[in-house]
Formats: structure tokens, C-alpha cells, sequence
């Protein structure tokens, strides 16, 4: 089992956002980095940032939601 990582509620904000994307259709989970140009235009991230939390969001994706990892 993959270990997970603790996250703070603004992480958990943009993690639940990309769940939506990804149910949506609107994403692919192979290849999410698309993303990357959602979560610059909604939430004003750069590029690194955007990339970083795809990064994260991978490693501890969640159906189910995330209220278990909060920090």
C-alpha cells in the first residue's frame, strides 16, 4: 500500500477540485497535467505550483474524498 501524506485544507481544496475534473471527464488520469492550465486560470497558481499539487494529488488520490489526511 502506497503511504500518504498529510495535507493542509487549501491542498484539500484544490484536490477536490481535480476529483471533479477527473469525474467530469474532464481530465484524464493518465495524463493530468492539463490540469495544470485549470487550476492557473481558476485559482491564479503558476505553473510550478499547479504541477506540484497535481504531484500531490496523485500520490494520495482519494474517490472518497480527503478529510482523512488533513494536517
Amino acid at each position: 500500500m502506497k503511504s500518504q501524506s498529510s495535507i493542509t485544507e487549501r491542498e484539500k481544496h484544490f484536490f477536490d477540485y481535480l476529483n471533479s475534473l477527473l469525474k467530469d471527464e474532464r481530465m484524464d488520469w493518465w495524463n493530468p497535467f492539463g490540469a495544470t492550465v485549470w487550476l492557473q486560470g481558476v485559482f491564479d497558481l503558476s505553473v510550478v505550483e499547479s504541477v506540484m499539487i497535481i504531484k500531490k494529488w496523485r500520490e494520495n488520490y482519494n474517490e472518497n474524498g480527503y478529510e482523512h489526511l488533513l494536517a
